[in-house]
């Protein structure tokens, strides 16, 4: 008899900036480059699909699982790391034009360990910091002054369908 699962729960950030979203998606979309805007991240090793790399020590495994630089968005699986989630997906599109850009990262995955909201909360806050590494990498590379803080949004919930 399997075990009992929690359900699979959702997190979602989005960035709104005046970035370009050309500009957005030249560095996210670089799978093998995170390291270059994630704040403390030290790559270790990259290959086209996918990235191990150690943040604080820490170490992260993650699998390319799709890539469209026509519609700017990829998708990655959590494959090793310290987050307590199971069956974690990550989905990053970058929407907008060269007036400004909407960045959306969410995530579907099972708490492990931990009671669903701190799990929630936790994601969230990484989220939040990632996207925040991101707009200010992008923004240094322009040399654009920094901004006041970027328009960050929160939504949890589980995700649609089965």
């Amino acid at each position: 008899m399997a075990p009992d699962l929690p359900p699979r729960d959702l997190v979602e950030q989005r960035l709104c900036t005046d970035t370009p979203a050309r500009d957005l998606w030249r560095v996210l979309g670089d799978f093998a480059g995170i390291a270059r805007w994630l704040g403390g991240a030290e790559m270790v090793e990259a290959t086209a699909e996918t990235r191990r790399f150690r943040i604080g020590g820490a170490e992260f495994v993650e699998h390319l699982l799709f890539r469209d630089d026509q519609r700017r968005v990829l998708g990655y699986r959590l494959e090793a790391g310290p987050l307590p989630v199971a069956e974690y997906e990550v989905t990053l599109r970058v929407l907008g034009d060269d007036s400004g850009a909407e960045v959306m990262m969410s995530a579907a995955y099972r708490p492990a360990g931990i009671p669903p909201e701190k799990c929630r909360r936790l994601l969230s806050r990484a989220f939040a910091a990632s996207l925040a590494d991101l707009d200010g990498y992008v923004r240094r590379q322009r040399g654009d002054m920094p901004n006041p803080g970027p328009d960050l949004t929160v939504q949890t919930g589980q995700p649609p369908g089965p």
